[in-house]
This record gives C-alpha cells, sequence and structure tokens, in this order.
C-alpha cells in the first residue's frame, strides 16, 4: 500500500511562503500505520507465545523459502546449504532479512 500524500517516503514538501523554501513535514498517516504495524506485531506475538516451537519453526521456515522463491536475485540453494550446514546463525539472518521486505 502507497500512501496517496507521500508516496511512502513519510515526508512530503510544502512550501513555507514567508521562508521562500520547501519544507519537509512527516507524514502522519504513514506514521500512524507504522505505529498499528508495531502494534498488531506485538499482539499477534502475545498469542502466538502460546504455540508448540515446532509450529512456529515451521511457519518461519515456510516464509522464509517463500521469499526466497518470489525473489529473482536468490537462489533455493542457499536454503540447501544452511540446512546441510546446520548454519542456525545463517537461517536466523536470512529470516530477519526476508522479515524487513
Amino acid at each position: 500500500m502507497t500512501c496517496e500524500k507521500c508516496n511512502g517516503d513519510m515526508y512530503y514538501l510544502v512550501p513555507n511562503y514567508r521562508l521562500e523554501v520547501m519544507e519537509r513535514v512527516e507524514c502522519m498517516d504513514c506514521i500512524s500505520h507504522e505505529h498499528y504495524k508495531h502494534h498488531l506485531s506485538e499482539e499477534l506475538t502475545k498469542v502466538l507465545t502460546k504455540a508448540s516451537p515446532q509450529k512456529l519453526a515451521l511457519i518461519v521456515a515456510e516464509l522464509i523459502v517463500h521469499n526466497i522463491d518470489k525473489n529473482t536475485h536468490d537462489d533455493l540453494s542457499r536454503v540447501e546449504t544452511i540446512i546441510q550446514t546446520k548454519n542456525l546463525v545463517e537461517a536466523l539472518v536470512l529470516g530477519d532479512v526476508y522479515n524487513k521486505q
């Protein structure tokens, strides 16, 4: 979803006629939306703490594999390498990277 006011830049320009410049104004719609997403994440975390670690691991693994498969610049063999080497740190980093997208 792209904001109509700022096009996702989190700010928009408004003229300041007194100083004869364009000023950046924070987009309150985007800030409010980011706050709402953060709140939902926190509340969903509370709900998911009751789930089993195996089920959570399955959900995370499916999300990682799905996102890697969608990304044209990444390859599923990367996941195979992580599995074969049992590299937990790289698996967590990979999950965090695809979480941020």
